[in-house]
């Protein structure tokens, strides 16, 4: 549950530099004209029906080869369980999968990547017994993604999402791009999910009904 200053700092600003039509805008050439240097990318409702084992059969191929050959580092910020976090690592061993976690003595970055965990089992629990999941919306998260890709210039870090209440929010909250893509396999999630999306939806035009800071469309 966040308190009311954190509220604030999360409602400040929800508008993404970025819209996109489709994720086909994502493309090596926006990224190189934007000098983007590292991308973080949410999964569910932005890659992927909610809780898919694969990217959606229309862009898969597109994303892949922009992982590959793209002028980018990429990494993976999902909100997903604890069961969930190593299916990712396992879909996606390409690229590093992030997850935070708070503990007494700091935040911790624990890493997937090329089939290998930065952290045992034991470890895990561990910091679970004694902290929890560090979740976006949170800039500091995005603080602890660049410093993993080794990105020092916020201007050339983005961050890909669907929701404006984590995704962007989170982006904006640290200071780098941020781009919005409609969600994705909407009827894929429960209704729970639907509803809050319908609910930021309107909180987003509630808050920025009257913006004279255009967001640039691609």
């Amino acid at each position: 549950m966040y308190g009311p200053f954190e509220l604030i700092e999360i409602l400040r600003d929800l508008r993404p530099t970025f819209r996109m039509r489709n994720m086909g805008s994502v493309t090596v050439e926006f990224l190189r004209s934007n000098d983007i240097e590292g991308v973080i990318w949410d999964i569910d409702g932005t890659l992927m029906n909610y809780h898919d084992t694969d990217i959606a059969a229309e862009f898969r191929d597109h994303i892949r080869e922009l992982f590959k050959n793209g002028p980018s580092q990429h990494s993976i910020l999902s909100n997903c369980d604890e069961v969930r976090y190593p299916e990712l690592g396992k879909m996606f061993p390409e690229i590093p999968v992030l997850r935070g976690y708070t503990t007494p003595s700091g935040p911790v970055l624990r890493v997937l990547h090329s089939g290998g965990d930065s952290h045992t089992a034991d470890q895990v629990a561990g910091i679970l017994r004694s902290g929890e999941v560090l979740r976006k919306p949170s800039g500091k998260l995005v603080e602890m993604a660049m410093q993993h890709l080794g990105i020092v210039d916020k201007k050339k870090m983005m961050i890909v999402g669907d929701q404006y209440l984590t995704d962007i929010a989170s982006g904006n909250m640290a200071g780098i791009l941020t781009t919005k893509v409609p969600a994705w396999g909407k009827k894929s999630f429960p209704l729970k999910l639907r509803f809050s999306q319908r609910l930021e939806q309107g909180l987003f035009h509630l808050r920025h009904l009257f913006s004279t800071n255009a967001t640039r469309k691609v």
